[in-house]
């Protein structure tokens, strides 16, 4: 059976209690995200996604006032992301279209159907006001100093315009391999980058007018993330070591050490100033290594198990922990010239913020300084103001989605951006609360929603989130998927559902051991299913939940968890939503030909144990136990899991006559572009678990 659903009324159905709560109303408010503060001055810049409506808003100092700079009015899917102003503040650019969060390359997507190709679009927009102006296709822009021209990526190959759309980029220099990570010298003169060529990669610099690239102590290593020092003397970059032909150990976990590279311009001198710990918890860290002012150069690294904040001098010597303990640090940025390191960490004053984000500053001279804030509101995506004095941020709790804010950086009231945009503020969702049961050597946190009230035993859905690199929080998220999954549970509690939202083993927020479990991951075991049926123990437990009547949802990674729980424990799991999820590991991961072709004989004893246990991980494995119901739900332009797991496992589960539903949106991708299309989906898993589990 294929679910259509004709009516937005039929799709949009209302909270139970807080009658003015639709699924459409709980989403409604303009959701920011692509925050990003001018080098220069109290300016500030963000994206507001409202209903499908994509559009760049500007808010200056010393009073706030936001405005709406662009004036997209269509619900068509297309991205805005990279935004950056010039420095002068007369500019700023972006990328419209692409699918930023997908894994694997294919032409620029077009949910909306359109008959007009899309594409992939640089663009300058005056600030003062005007016309768009399209510079080239591309992506990853990056401003030069001086505001006049623009550096980007196409095809692997860089590319330069003028600011002001005077003519269409041009290549700007040859180079072979993939160029990657622009960053220009503090002066303009200068163009630091990385150059991929496969098993080694080169951090490179092309200086005007030199008739060649200079390239930076050239080794078999893989060289990545460039940094000028703020006085544009130097450049910071990390290495690891180049890779070999030996085939991958996948069912082993081994060290990726590293090191911080600082090379002197002026001399053409290198110097190793620090080399990590050749350790798991030491292993490279991509999320962030910037310089903290001219003399020191901060990192991010999980030396105590934790991935916390450190500090390393750019003349060598041993790391000085910025920001340490048993928490996350997440999103960490500086502004230099200054050494201030903003940051967002699952830490604070109340013992439930292991499960909330707040915003730190440290600096190399002082502790780690909080944001004020009330302890239950949450506060994520820092950026430091060109002029160092404000943070802006979101800011989001149990009851209201993300919103831009200000602070000043030394204390004081928090404003909130663009207020007369926001549609609604919520006082009466229901509440999370932190839950913790244990799961093997892991405690397992999750959230639970319940009304109060309702009759003696309720229904109960367990969902499971995507990544599988995420943590579901104690209010909504700072991500839209998750925003949009979290408005969801807020419409099944509302409906009689006990909710149960699990943080399994692989997400982020509760350790380095947490996070990387031999046991669990992309067909290498399935520990994190344990944490899944531990939940569903867990729900069973408690007196006012109808064992017999627990479902599941989930997308991604949570599909594959949904279709996992349903083939292996459908006497638990009585029915269950899949979306986009991965059904067998070894086709998803592109080896299942070599095994069918018998050409496993060529590979080590490794690949032969992984296919044997990436099969017995898959769902597909365990189909003669799938009794449960199951609503399969996938875009058929998903560039993360193939559209054929879909269609596969609706085959095989109509051949042992399974009851299967299926909503395939066309053209769409794993991200659900389009808001009309998540409205679509909300609904559709919101009726079909209440069709399923309630009497």
């Amino acid at each position: 059976m294929i679910l259509l659903y004709g009516f937005l009324a039929m799709m949009l159905p209302t909270v139970q209690g807080t009658p003015n709560h639709t699924l459409q109303a709980l989403v409604a408010n303009p959701f920011p995200s692509e925050l990003v503060a001018g080098p220069t001055g109290a300016r500030v810049a963000w994206v507001f996604n409202a209903e499908g409506k994509r559009n760049i808003w500007l808010a200056e100092g010393p009073d706030w006032a936001a405005r709406q700079i662009t004036q997209y009015k269509r619900d068509d899917g297309q991205e805005l992301t990279s935004l950056a102003i010039s420095a002068d503040a007369k500019w700023i650019v972006f990328v419209r279209g692409g699918d930023h969060g997908g894994n694997f390359a294919g032409s620029p997507p077009n949910p909306d159907g359109s008959i007009t190709a899309p594409k992939v679009t640089i663009c300058a927009l005056p600030v003062a006001g005007g016309e768009v102006k399209e510079l080239g296709e591309g992506d990853a822009p990056k401003i030069d100093p001086t505001g006049t021209r623009v550096a980007y990526i196409s095809g692997g190959k860089v590319m330069i315009a003028p600011i002001d759309g005077a003519k269409h980029g041009e290549p700007m220099f040859f180079a072979r391999g993939t160029c990657g990570d622009l960053q220009w010298s503090p002066d303009g003169k200068s163009l630091a980058f990385t150059l991929d060529r496969g098993r080694h990669s080169f951090v490179s610099v092309y200086r005007q007018g030199a008739d060649s690239l200079a390239y930076l102590d050239p080794t078999t290593a893989r060289d990545s993330k460039p940094r000028w020092s703020p006085d544009g003397t130097k450049i910071a970059f990390a290495r690891l070591p180049g890779q070999t032909m030996a085939p991958q150990l996948l069912l082993k976990q081994t060290a990726q050490p590293w090191s911080i590279v600082v090379f002197d311009q002026d001399r053409g001198t290198k110097q190793v100033v620090w080399n990590s710990p050749k350790t798991l918890w030491a292993s490279f860290d991509d999320s962030f290594m910037d310089w903290q002012g001219n003399s020191r150069i901060a990192f991010s690294a999980s030396f105590s198990g934790w991935p916390n904040l450190y500090s390393v001098p750019a003349t060598g010597g041993e790391p000085t922990p910025l920001a340490t303990g048993k928490y996350m640090v997440e999103e960490a940025v500086t502004a230099p010239p200054g050494d201030a390191v903003a940051y967002a960490a699952n830490t604070g004053s109340d013992r439930l913020d292991i499960d909330r984000r707040h915003i730190f500053v440290a600096t190399s001279k002082s502790a780690a300084i909080p944001i004020e804030s009330d302890p239950r509101t949450m506060e994520s995506s820092p950026r430091i103001t060109g002029d160092k004095n404000w943070l802006f941020f979101m800011r989001h709790d149990a009851q209201n989605p993300p919103w831009p804010c200000v602070a000043p950086i030394g204390g004081g009231p928090t404003r909130e951006l663009a207020p007369a945009s926001r549609v609604a503020k919520f006082s009466n969702l229901i509440e999370p609360k932190q839950v913790i049961f244990r799961s093997g050597r892991f405690e397992i946190h999750g959230q639970l929603f319940e009304k109060p009230g309702g009759p003696a035993q309720k229904p109960a859905v367990i969902f499971v989130h995507g990544g599988p690199t995420r943590q579901m929080l104690l209010g909504w998220h700072y991500m839209d998927y998750y925003a949009h999954d979290y408005a969801i549970n807020q419409m099944l509690a509302a409906r009689g559902f006990v909710v149960l939202s699990v943080n399994y083993r692989l997400g982020i927020g509760y350790g380095w051991d947490f996070q990387n479990p031999l046991d669990a991951g992309w067909g290498t075991g399935d520990g994190e299913m344990s944490d899944v049926e531990e939940a569903n123990r867990f729900l069973r437990s408690r007196p006012e939940v109808d064992s017999s009547r627990i479902g599941i949802y989930g997308g991604s990674y949570g599909g594959y968890l949904v279709a996992a729980a349903l083939a292996k424990d459908s006497a638990h799991f009585a029915a269950g939503v899949d979306i986009h999820g991965v059904h067998d590991w070894s086709a998803q991961m592109g080896i299942k030909d070599m095994a069918t072709q018998n050409l496993i004989t060529h590979q080590p004893t490794d690949m032969a144990d992984y296919l044997k246990i990436a099969w017995k991980t898959s769902p597909l494995s365990s189909l003669s136990s799938w009794k449960s119901p199951v609503l399969l739900i996938q875009g058929d332009d998903d560039r993360n899991v193939d559209f054929d797991q879909l269609i596969d496992l609706e085959q095989r589960l109509r051949e042992r006559q399974v009851d299967v539903d299926t909503l395939v949106l066309p053209d769409e991708t794993h991200q659900i572009m389009l808001h009309r299309n998540f409205l679509k989906t909300g609904a559709a898993i919101i009726e079909y678990l209440n069709r399923k589990l309630h009497p």
